[in-house]
């Protein structure tokens, strides 16, 4: 969606998708002349030195909470760029009718049980950091996504898919809320029992099992809870708002 000459420049960073507004970015900047951010968020880290900060040019940020954070002007908390896929919605069989997506900490930490109790749910389970166009698919085939990773919400919203935002062991309520709001949708996940897989012990085994039991239960109780989905024309709005930032003349001035 963005000129190739910015996308392909040496002199400028586009800051995309993610939530990459920190301090650290500015070591990962420093070849470069600017750094344009395009609609990423804050959320992890320290940002102080940011604020202000001259090598960084602004078309947008994940939402509200960043705009404050970084001390913007309200107008420039647009939405997460992710909403740029909405060019990969298909109209497609739902070959999953609830599709399960952890935190990538919480995939490292808890998989393996995670996806045996899905299984045993025939609950469709895929991790964050799967292929983009295996996440995009999974998502598209499915009627309800209950997601830990926030872009897993994100994705779902923008492909017009109803979710369930949950939180087990990692869910950072700033970065959920600063796109939620973007959205006017309200921030409420399920918490679930925080679960692990077990290590070789047999009391680390025996714990497990009992944890095991308490998450299936808690996970199978939430599938007909409300679910979340952005207003259709609220989306649009967005979707068309990000979509003007691509061509705007503030964009072209950059190259």
């Amino acid at each position: 969606f963005l000129p190739k000459e910015l996308l392909n420049s040496e002199k400028i960073c586009v800051v995309g998708i993610g939530t990459l507004l920190n301090d650290g970015l500015l070591n990962e900047i420093t070849k470069y002349d600017k750094a344009m951010v395009f609609c990423s968020g804050v959320g992890y880290g320290k940002h102080s030195r940011l604020v202000g900060n001259s090598k960084l040019v602004y078309a947008g940020v994940r939402g509200p909470k960043s705009a404050k954070a970084l001390n913007l002007e309200e107008g420039l908390a647009k939405t997460d760029a992710a909403i740029l896929l909405y060019d990969k919605k298909t109209k497609c069989k739902k070959l999953h009718g609830i599709t399960f997506i952890p935190h990538i900490n919480t995939d490292w930490s808890s998989g393996n049980i995670l996806r045996r109790i899905c299984e045993e749910l025939n609950i469709n389970y895929i991790a964050p950091n799967s292929q983009l166009d295996e996440f995009v698919q999974s998502i598209n085939a499915s009627s309800l996504v209950i997601t830990e990773a926030m872009h897993g919400a994100i994705v779902a919203d923008t492909l017009r898919v109803p979710w369930l935002p949950i939180k087990i062991h990692n869910a950072l309520g700033f970065k959920w809320q600063d796109w939620t709001s973007s959205m006017e949708l309200n921030y409420t996940p399920y918490e679930l029992a925080p679960i692990y897989n077990a290590a070789s012990s047999l009391f680390s085994r025996t714990k497990t099992e009992l944890k095991y039991f308490l998450f299936r239960r808690q996970l199978k109780n939430i599938l007909d809870k409300p679910y979340f989905l952005s207003e259709e024309a609220k989306f649009e709005k967005k979707l068309s708002d990000v979509l003007a930032l691509t061509n705007s003349e503030y964009i072209k001035n950059l190259i």
